[in-house]
């Protein structure tokens, strides 16, 4: 799994009473009640509600009682993008995390991308689903290995890698690296012996000099320039 640093998403989400609901949007409502049942065993006063259409899930969902919203992708991946892009329009800040089957890894990395703050295959080990979901509620966000696989493969040959990496100099390199392992801001700084403002702008460099807009695609072209061995330093 690879967890992405939350700094720039904002504190760890904190269930309050009116906001301690998950959503689940699943049109198989017996996958619904059982992810609701494993979520429940980790938290017995958990609030799950279920909804199988979008236009009743945008109404629960703009109440802004959910700090979490699961989606099944694979049904209407155009309509899940839509809430998504609703629910950030106004304002709310439930965090979505998204769930699809094998052929649907492109879509979940898109949803990813956008914004969503998880995505999975649903034939994810328990345990690495619940540790995706406790990471987003902690503040994080996190991605299924193979979602990313996928993805690497479909972006590989674009650019040579090695006219990427020449790019870059060797102190932005070495901070794309530690990006890919998922290091957050305040520990490349403490690791490089610069400032928190000095790693952001050296990252602003790389997301210019790379052609990326966000944390995400920074892990990915980590991955894809093999960087995450820590050949870079």
């Amino acid at each position: 799994m690879v967890v992405v640093g939350g700094e720039s998403r904002g504190p760890a989400l904190a269930f309050t009473a009116e906001r301690r609901a998950v959503l689940i949007i699943d049109v198989q409502l017996l996958c619904a009640h059982a992810l609701g049942r494993l979520l429940t065993a980790q938290d017995p006063d958990l609030e799950i509600q279920v909804s199988r259409d979008m236009a009743d899930a945008w109404e629960r969902v703009k109440s802004g009682r959910f700090g979490c919203v699961i989606c099944d992708v694979h049904q209407d991946q155009a309509a899940t993008a839509d809430l998504m892009r609703r629910a950030t329009a106004a304002g709310l800040s439930a965090r979505f995390i998204l769930i699809g089957r094998t052929g649907d890894e492109a879509a979940l990395f898109e949803g990813f991308n956008a914004g969503a703050a998880g995505a999975f295959r649903a034939d994810a080990a328990v345990e690495d689903f619940l540790v995706g979901y406790l990471n987003v509620l902690a503040g994080h966000r996190s991605l299924d290995d193979r979602i990313l696989s996928v993805a690497i493969a479909r972006d590989a040959g674009r650019t040579p890698e090695a006219e990427l990496l020449h790019r870059l100099s060797s102190s932005e390199r070495a901070i794309l690296t530690l990006v890919g392992q998922a290091v957050p801001v305040s520990s490349i700084a403490e690791t490089r012996g610069i400032t928190e403002k000095t790693v952001r702008n050296h990252m602003a460099s790389i997301y210019t000099k790379l052609d990326l807009h966000n944390r995400a695609e920074a892990v990915l072209k980590a991955r894809r320039l093999g960087l995450t061995g820590g050949d870079a330093f």
